[in-house]
């Protein structure tokens, strides 16, 4: 081959590299999405910037109001979560979050590991949430794809072990094309996160009148043998890499088998040595409880509306101000920069939403 014929084949894979890029941005997720915006302006802060991160499934995000905790305490903590955040991913997601900054604390969301992994079509949406939001073709998303690849073969051994779509997205895609809201300006591209991850939508301002549930510290029930796998892989993985965790789980109205494997979770933690924190209603001894209104502050049974998403968010970054000692970030400019005025700008935010539509509009239970 000569010089010049190596320059036209390195030109042509450096197109087709390019082109392929292209297509996965394309037909992944829009960049308009709460989780594509979330990851990227983590990506983009400023390099030793983030106190703590959280990982995890929507129990973090719709939660944890990281500009409210900025505001009182001067603390960056940042969600790093995608909707039912696949626990097989776990380890995934957090060698995603060291990539980018370097969290003294690394705060893990205990709910992937509630889940149950026995639909692969549901696993397989799951984890495409995640790998969407993922820089294409990095060593950690290969991985993250073969690791959805293993746990989908777990469950169903019939399954083929391959699957070239979990690499380029355009291939399962594609017929986005042709669907009516498919824009290119909202798929092509990144667009950072106005509210440091905070989930903002018009169901954040509305009320599902919950009733609490009572917690029984005896129930047990046996964990998905993924989870039980993924958790005990996750502890050689802190060991391993000398990391400060702190395991939590965020309010929600659990039936009887998903409070039993979340207390299975926690003696787990305690047989382990884990610290960990958990909120239940008046009637749990052991957890943190906080003052919820059920009739105003969730949206659902599993999550907070913006309301108790604030007392929250009080309640927990007390609990982290009380026990870590997170440095005032607040005179520091590479900080400000990301984090000041994100507060008023999310206030003016949920009034506007308030203004469109009655903040007392109830809506019926969503999965």
């Amino acid at each position: 081959m000569t010089k010049k014929q190596f320059l036209r084949a390195i030109a042509f894979f450096l197109c087709v590299a390019v082109m392929v890029v292209g297509l996965c941005d394309l037909f992944e997720e829009t960049n308009t999405q709460n989780s594509n915006k979330r990851f990227y302006k983590y990506r983009n802060l400023k390099e030793d910037t983030v106190d703590a991160v959280m990982v995890g499934t929507s129990g973090t995000d719709r939660y944890w109001i990281p500009s409210q905790a900025y505001e009182k305490y001067g603390m960056t903590v940042y969600p790093m979560s995608t909707n039912s955040m696949p626990v097989f991913l776990m380890i995934n997601l957090i060698e995603e979050v060291y990539t980018h900054q370097n969290p003294e604390l690394l705060i893990i969301d205990i709910r992937p590991f509630t889940q149950e992994n026995i639909d692969t079509n549901r696993m397989d949406a799951k984890a495409r949430l995640l790998l969407d939001v993922m820089e294409p073709f990095t060593v950690n998303r290969i991985k993250a794809a073969l690791n959805t690849m293993d746990a989908i073969k777990k469950v169903e051994p019939d399954k083929s072990s391959f699957d070239l779509s979990l690499f380029f997205s355009f291939i399962k895609f594609h017929s986005r094309w042709s669907e009516g809201s498919f824009r290119i300006q909202r798929n092509m591209g990144d667009v950072e996160h106005n509210y440091l991850g905070f989930y903002i939508g018009n169901k954040m301002i509305r009320k599902d009148p919950q009733t609490p549930t009572g917690y029984n510290p005896d129930n047990l029930v046996e964990l998905d043998p993924i989870c039980e796998e993924t958790l005990y892989e996750l502890f050689d993985y802190i060991e391993e890499n000398n990391l400060n965790v702190l395991f939590f789980d965020s309010p929600q109205i659990r039936n009887e088998i998903d409070m039993g494997r979340a207390n299975t979770v926690y003696s787990i933690l305690d047989k382990e040595n884990y610290k960990y924190v958990h909120y239940y209603d008046e009637n749990d001894e052991d957890g943190i409880t906080i003052d919820f209104d059920y009739i105003s502050d969730f949206y659902n049974p599993a999550h907070t509306n913006f309301y108790g998403a604030t007392k929250f968010t009080e309640a927990f970054s007390s609990y982290l101000h009380e026990n870590y000692d997170f440095e005032d970030h607040r005179n520091n400019e590479d900080v400000k920069v990301d984090w000041d005025g994100v507060q008023d700008n999310l206030i003016i935010k949920i009034a506007e939403i308030e203004a469109e539509k009655a903040p007392d509009d109830f809506i019926e239970t969503e999965e």
